[in-house]
């Protein structure tokens, strides 16, 4: 049986680098929007409430984010 896509998202941000939305869709093969989704789950209480970090990556007008999974 294969992982589901909250697994996928997770054992990627496990890495505990800075990764972009692009990034995380090479590592997990999901589409991006499903992973910002799977990462909004992440941090509910059902989850585990893991703490992920947001930062701009480069330039603010980019709109260019990098997110990474802090250790508790």
């Amino acid at each position: 049986m294969g992982t589901t896509q909250i697994e996928r998202v997770l054992n990627a941000l496990t890495s505990r680098n800075w990764l972009t939305l692009q990034d995380l869709r090479i590592l997990t093969g999901d589409p991006e929007g499903s992973i910002s989704s799977q990462m909004r789950n992440l941090r509910m209480k059902q989850h585990g409430s893991h703490n992920i970090l947001k930062r701009v990556k480069g330039v603010k007008n980019d709109n260019l984010w990098e997110y990474k999974l802090v250790k508790k």
